[in-house]
């Protein structure tokens, strides 16, 4: 692995860290009704997603950084979940592994 290669898997681990931070925090927001919060973290999660995907080590480590870290977010290790088991936090914690795993995986089209 090339120094730049190592330089942009330890920014895709740093943004897929504050994706997985800040969505899991946010998800919950709810403003007239409509889960706000969880639209908003999605959609940012697609976007930047998109945005790295020319540089694959970097897109690689973004998605399992978010995938991993969701993961162990929602886990009960001994006390209270950050994800909790609703309708919203499902949709959070498939939903942001779905989609940081998918825009990764998708074909570069030209």
């Amino acid at each position: 692995m090339s120094r730049s290669q190592a330089l942009a898997a330890v920014r895709g681990f740093a943004a897929g860290a504050v994706f997985a931070v800040l969505g899991t925090i946010f998800h919950q927001s709810i403003v007239s009704g409509v889960p706000f919060g969880l639209a908003m973290v999605l959609l940012s999660l697609f976007v930047y997603g998109l945005s790295i995907r020319a540089n694959k080590a970097e897109s690689w480590t973004f998605a399992l950084a978010v995938s991993a870290l969701v993961f162990v977010f929602a886990q009960d290790l001994g006390q209270d979940k950050l994800i909790p088991a609703s309708t919203l936090g499902y949709v959070w914690a498939y939903g942001a592994i779905a989609t940081a795993l998918l825009v990764a995986m998708f074909p570069r089209l030209k």
